[in-house]
Parts: C-alpha cells; structure tokens; sequence
C-alpha cells in the first residue's frame, strides 16, 4: 500500500478530499422523490418494508449495540455480493486508496508499506523521493508519526497520518534492526509518480513489466512497446562500479567507447571526481542506481577545473536515478543535444545557498524537445532547472529548493512547466527574454498546476548576474515573454509577489530585442499570503502605505496583461522601460479583459515518454 492519497493534476483539486462512497462496477440508486416512488411496484415496496423490520429487529435486539451506519454498509455489501464476484461497495477512505492505485500519482513520502506484528514495515522507498533520499530501506520500521506512537493502529490509519499537502512536512521514527538508536526524521511531502509499466532488453528481448493496472497503464504499455521496438539489436550494457583505484577513468572510458543504444549502467556507490565528464555519442542513456544514500552518487567536491560536472553534446539522450554534487561549474549540462531526457535526477550543493556553488543544476540550451522529469535540484547560485534557448520544452514533477531561480525558461519557444514544487529559492519559477542572444522573441510558455510557496532564501548570485535582481520573496516572475499562461498554480508565502509581471529595465542596445511583456494572462491560481515583505526599491514604503502589505500581483505597467484572479493588482505605473524605477507612481489597477485562445499543450516525441516509463 502507498501512503499517501492520490494528488490530482490541478493544485485546486490537488489538495481536496473525496467525499461520499461509490460502488464499483454496480451503483445502487435509491429512489427518494415522491415521483421515483410512484414507479416501484408493490412487491419492491413490501420488500423493503422487510429490510426494515429485520433492521430495526436486529437494532433493538442485537447482544451490543450497532450503529445504523454499520448495519446500512453490511446490507449494501451483501446486496452487491449476491449479485456476482466482481461489484464492491466503497466507502470514502476505500474509494480514495483506489483512487491512489488507479491513478498512479499521490502526495507523500514515496513508501510502500505493509503491516507486521503490529508495526508499520517498510517493503521499499519509490527512488528519488523524500523516503529514499531520507536513507529509509525496505524492512525499516515506523513506529510514530508526528511523535504520535502508532503501534495498535490498522494500516490505513497509519496510511492516513502520512497523508498530506505536498510541501509540508512530517515526522517520523524509524527503527532498523541492527542499529541501537531509531531514527527521527522530518520529511517533506512531495508529488509522487507511480509508473504503472517498465520495460528494459535482455539478449535482443524486450521485456515489459505492467506493476499495476492504473489509468495510465494502456498509454505507458504502448510507449513502452514503441521504445523497445527502437532499440538498437545490438544494444549491450556497459556496467560501471565505484570500487577501485581506475573507477573515474573507467566511467569516462565507458562513455567515450558507448555506441548508439547502449546503457552505461552506474553501480551503487559513490565516484570522488577531480574533472568534469562528458557524452557525445548519440542514442546513449546514462543510468544509476538512485539519487540517495545506496545511489550513484558522482561527487565533485575535488573537481580542479570550473566547467560542468557532465556535459552532454549529443542527441536522444537518457540520463536517469543518479546524482551529482558539489560541482564548480553547471550541475549537469546538455548544449545541441535535441530529444534529451533528465529523469529521476538529484544535483545539489550540499552546504546549501552559497555565492561560491556552480550556476545552474540541470541545464539544457540550444535544444529542441527537452523533458525534464522527477528531479530535484539545490543550491545553484543562478538557477536549479533552467531551460535556454530551446523548442518544445516539458519541466514537471521536479522539485526546485534554495536557489536563486527555482525554475527558469529564458528566450525559449513553447514550453510547459507544470507539477513542480518551487520552495525556499529568491524566486520560484522565471520566465524571461534577454538581448544579445541567438534566439530571442521568447513565446508560448505555460505555467501550471505548480506549488510556489515560501520563496524567501535571500538572493545570492553572483554581483552582475540578471537573476541577482529577482528580489526575494519572489513567486513567479515574467519578464519581456510574450503569450505566457499562469494558471491552476497554489502561491503562498511569498514576500514580495506571488506574480510579477515586468519589462526588460536595463541597459541594452540590441536593435531586434523588444523589452515588454505581451498577452500574459493570470487565472485561477489559488494566492495565499503574499506581499509582506517585497524586497525591491521602495516595496517597504509602499507596503507600509497600503497597510503593511502590496497585493500578490505585481506589474510594473509595462506592455499588457490580463488577470483574472480574484486578488489585487498593484502597478508601479511605469509604461516605458527607460523610466527609472525610482519614478514609479503605484496605484492599484484591475487587468481585466478577454484573453486570447488558450495555448496547446507540448507534445514530445512517443520516444522520449517511453523512456519514463
């Protein structure tokens, strides 16, 4: 059993609670207006008269008492049951685990669990999710949550305490035979992905494996048989261990002798690297062992030189459940490198927020179709996921936290950003435009059914940086983009915006840039507390002037916009770029208006979801 309950794709919904009971495979309707009671026959009604007698006979006279609610569920399930082996009935907390299974996505920890003597026992953590980046093992015991001791409670009771809002937290004890001391952690719930179906090639055989029947199992089963339908004959696994003197020389040989098709396959362990790796062979996945303790785990707390710690220049791409840390330069970076996959990825400076860590986590540019999936990034002193330069972009299900961008699109084209987590960074999620680029003109981005909350780690970017401007306490910033869509998206804690909507101010003499932002429409986000402390110049003035806060929109009145979330708008009343901001004339605004036809969602190549799956 998963512990925690399904999270559907809108944050609005994402956090509601099904309510009610359903039956499963036969829904018993009972007729309750005068009209419907007119239709049932007399022999109908002396049947029911029947039920009653025996349920107020069973009421008044059963050894103990019973509740109605008992009693009524019972003669729902023996009605079903008489029919054939297959209808069920459902109550809440039943529909909504089914839910869970069916759907293939929940909030939580990313445990499977089971009960044992009592006790809660781990059967195995989901890679690269809070359980197993937590060092949680399968057999380990949880014994309370949230200091409360669980022993004596059923499965799903345990289940429903580790439930919850994504982006809190929880905390539990672990026991782990052998070891003298339990375990207290403190985990944070994050968007799961259950992937229904996994396939890999064994000796030129595809091998599919269905783990669950979910909603999306028919859509992964055929883009799995397409994946392996475009595997190489010849494909071969290069298998790389972190054991011995040669270790880093022979993971770099691995990746200069792969061919197109073949899987370098990292072991369990941890490579202490002095120099930066590099791919250049098309068709090439890279794969570890996990993203935690126990993981592949490439560290760069050694490395001499300042570039990347992977650089990858080729095509169709794979790179999945390995981690890399403490880089000087870039993270992981892909340049040219069109129909790449980042999946199941952990890149973090370990030491957290510094001036001295590497720019940019994960960081594709000058790419067409790029996903990024599942990854979690930390500590960039630029930005955690920044995407650049590119067409036909997916970032989803990623976590972004204590950056100085959480996510960022810059001058790309068509571009979906949606699932995400973007916590404690200086500011969420960017979506700009810059001059003095190859591609400029950034369009048709679309921002959803994201969680942008508490962004508030102070900006620690290098001086001359343009995201060293981005004040703290930002949510989502749109700068100079044009036809972009903020929607569905939970903002909350955000001390100087939870949207921000300006031009390009700075100094720029590219005659081709146009600095505005156009068609940019704001709609049914859900805004938490916003506002109280913005951190640009002036913000603390003109907060203290509207009563110690500025609303969650903020727009420096710049090109145009619509809004149509039901929350303030403040703009700086500053149309032309040029004007310094020490003019600006702030007055709240409404930003109503019709807004164009919305954008298409991105659709990448059948190959690339394959590779997810």
């Amino acid at each position: 059993m998963t512990e925690s309950t399904k999270t559907p794709a809108s944050p609005k919904r994402r956090f509601a609670f099904w309510q009610g009971a359903a039956a499963l495979s036969t829904l018993a309707l009972v007729p309750l207006a005068t009209g419907a009671m007119a239709t049932v026959d007399s022999k109908t009604t002396e049947e029911i008269q029947r039920f009653m007698d025996v349920f107020l006979e069973v009421k008044a006279n059963y050894v103990e008492p019973v509740s109605d609610d008992k009693l009524i569920e019972g003669a729902i399930n023996g009605m079903l049951a008489s029919l054939d082996p297959h209808s069920g009935y459902l109550d809440a907390r039943d529909y909504s685990t089914l839910r869970t299974q069916t759907d293939g996505e929940y909030g939580g920890l990313g445990l499977s669990v089971t009960m044992e003597d009592g006790v809660v026992k781990v059967i195995a953590p989901t890679a690269d999710t809070p359980a197993d980046r937590a060092g949680i093992k399968a057999g380990d015991y949880i014994t309370h949550i949230n200091k409360q001791l669980i022993f004596g409670m059923t499965l799903d009771e345990a289940v429903e305490q580790m439930r919850g809002r994504p982006g809190t937290e929880v905390e539990i004890t672990v026991v782990r035979e052998g070891q003298e001391k339990p375990m207290e952690l403190t985990l944070k719930r994050e968007i799961i992905d259950v992937k229904p179906v996994k396939w890999e090639v064994k000796d030129d055989v595809g091998v599919l494996t269905i783990a669950s029947f979910s909603a999306d199992a028919g859509r992964d089963l055929r883009a799995a048989m397409v994946a392996v339908a475009a595997s190489p004959a010849a494909a071969k696994t290069i298998n790389v261990s972190a054991e011995g003197a040669d270790a880093n020389e022979k993971l770099q040989e691995a990746l200069i002798l792969a061919e197109p098709g073949d899987v370098v396959q990292l072991g369990a362990g941890t490579w202490k690297l002095t120099d930066g790796l590099s791919l250049d062979v098309d068709d090439v996945t890279l794969r570890g062992a996990g993203t935690g303790e126990g993981g592949s785990i490439l560290d760069f707390s050694g490395q001499q030189g300042a570039g990347e710690g992977l650089l990858v220049t080729s095509d169709d791409v794979l790179l999945a459940n390995f981690a890399v840390l403490n880089t000087r330069g870039d993270g992981i970076k892909s340049k040219g490198a069109d129909r790449i996959v980042y999946n199941e990825l952990r890149v973090e400076w370990t030491a957290g927020p510094k001036e001295t860590n590497g720019a940019y986590g994960i960081y594709p540019v000058e790419s067409q179709d790029v996903l990024i999936d599942s990854v979690y990034v930390r500590g960039a002193s630029d930005a955690g996921i920044y995407v650049g330069q590119s067409r036909n972009i997916v970032v989803r299900d990623s976590i972004a936290t204590e950056n100085v961008a959480g996510i960022e699109i810059e001058n790309c084209f068509d571009a979906d950003v949606h699932d995400n987590i973007a916590t404690k960074n200086t500011g969420g999620i960017l979506v700009f435009d810059l001059p003095n680029l190859p591609q400029q003109g950034g369009h048709n981005v679309r921002v959803f059914d994201n969680v942008v909350s508490d962004n508030s780690t102070p900006n620690f970017a290098p001086k001359g940086n343009i995201v060293a401007s981005v004040p703290t306490g930002t949510g989502v910033l749109v700068m100079a983009n044009r036809n972009v869509e903020v929607f569905d998206n939970v903002f909350e804690d955000n001390g100087t915006a939870n949207v921000m909507i300006v031009g390009y101010r700075y100094d720029q003499k590219d005659p081709k840039y146009q600095p505005l932002p156009r068609q940019i429409v704001v709609r049914d986000n859900a805004h938490g507390k916003a506002g109280f402390a913005p951190a640009f110049a002036g913000g603390a003035e003109i907060a203290a002037a509207m009563g110690g806060a500025i609303p969650p929109v903020l727009w420096d009145g710049a090109g145009d916009a619509i809004v149509l979330d039901d929350v303030g708008v403040l703009s700086l009343g500053l149309p032309d770029v040029t004007t310094p901001q020490s003019e600006a004339k702030p007055v709240p605004v409404k930003l109503g208006g019709t807004p164009p036809p919305a954008l298409p969602a991105i659709v990448l190549p059948e190959g690339m979801e394959a590779k997810v799956q």
